[in-house]
């Protein structure tokens, strides 16, 4: 199904009830260059972008995900597809400022979902920039419980947990790590 492709344009104070709050993709292709997917909230899963089509595709190149609050993943929760962060190290997509009431404060990670990181940033999420408090209890940055996370990369830097995996938390699913940094992280018990 289909192409969207959202050049400058904004995405924002929208709510769902259940799942995707600002981009819910079930099939097809979505491509953000230069937009912001912002303020975004939804009870369940992936604040700002949910994925859970087999065969959809979500490319975030030189965009903004930023402060989209959810249950789990506020700023992405991918259960299927693949999502791609960054075509290279030039450019400068970022998943930033975004908080989850459970786990992925930036990103969560389940089923089969395939997430890229080939530049970019995953920084300063874990915490509600409102009222300036932790919120995301595990996996301050992307929390792995399925699929598939590779890192060539860009940087998952200044998250932040109430429990463990200020950067990552890996509970499942395979992690692999060519290049890239994860530093300055903050989780209250481990990691």
């Amino acid at each position: 199904g289909g192409k969207f492709v959202l050049d400058t344009g904004k995405i924002w104070f929208n709510s769902a009830s259940q799942d995707g709050g600002g981009v819910y993709l079930n099939s097809g292709n979505f491509e953000l260059d230069y937009g912001k997917i912002s303020h975004n909230t939804a009870s369940k899963n992936g604040g700002g972008v949910y994925l859970i089509g087999d065969n959809c595709t979500y490319k975030l190149e030189n965009g903004d995900i930023l402060k989209n609050t959810a249950k789990l993943g506020g700023g992405v929760y991918l259960a299927k597809g693949s999502f791609i962060l960054a075509d290279d190290e030039s450019d400068t997509g970022n998943i930033q400022g975004n908080c989850s009431t459970e786990n992925g404060g930036g990103v969560y990670i389940a089923g089969s979902g395939s997430f890229t990181m080939n530049g970019g940033l995953i920084e300063g999420n874990g915490r509600d920039t409102v009222y300036n408090q932790i919120t995301t209890q595990d996996g301050g940055g992307v929390y792995l419980s399925g699929g598939k996370l590779t890192i060539n990369a860009g940087s998952i830097k200044a998250n932040a947990v109430s429990n463990n995996g200020g950067g990552a938390y890996i509970n499942g699913g395979a992690l692999d790590v060519t290049s890239g940094y994860i530093q300055s992280n903050t989780a209250n018990k481990d990691g």
